[in-house]
C-alpha cells in the first residue's frame, strides 16, 4: 500500500489513490507511481512505473529509494521513457534488520516545478 508523504511544494493540493498507484496532482499535471508486484517485498526484483500526465518530461527520470529516519545506503533506479507519458525501471529494496517497513520513493523531475515528488509505502 502506498501512502502520501508530506508534499515538498505547497502548490500541490490534491493527492488521490488510483488503481494504478498513488497520484499527486498540480492543476492539470499528475504524477502516478506504481510498484509491481504487490505486495511490495524486500529483496525481490520490483518494477517501478511513473506516469507523468500534463507534463513534458525528460528522456529519463531518477527514483531515489530511502527509509525515513534510517540511512540504508544509496538506492537509485533509473526510469527510462517507455513511450508516451510512462517511465519504467527495475530495482530491489533491501531488507531492514530493525523491522521497519516504511520506505520513501522520490521521483526527481529535473527542470520542472516541483523538482521532485515523494511517496511513502510499506515493504514486507
Amino acid at each position: 500500500m502506498l501512502f502520501p508523504m508530506p508534499l515538498p511544494i505547497p502548490r500541490l493540493s490534491l493527492v488521490v489513490r488510483s488503481t494504478r498507484g498513488l497520484a499527486q496532482k498540480n492543476g492539470s499535471a499528475q504524477i502516478v507511481l506504481a510498484i509491481e508486484p504487490k505486495p511490495v517485498k524486500a529483496m525481490k526484483k520490483l518494477e517501478f512505473t511513473v506516469t507523468l500526465t500534463g507534463i513534458n518530461g525528460p528522456e529519463n527520470l531518477k527514483l531515489k529509494l530511502q527509509m525515513p529516519g534510517m540511512f540504508m545506503g544509496t538506492n537509485e533506479v533509473t526510469l527510462v521513457k517507455a513511450g508516451g507519458e510512462k517511465y519504467t525501471g527495475t530495482g530491489v529494496i533491501p531488507k531492514c534488520h530493525s523491522g521497519n517497513k516504511l520506505w520513501s520513493a522520490t521521483v526527481e523531475l529535473p527542470g520542472l516545478t516541483p523538482s521532485e515528488m515523494s511517496f511513502l509505502f510499506n515493504v514486507l
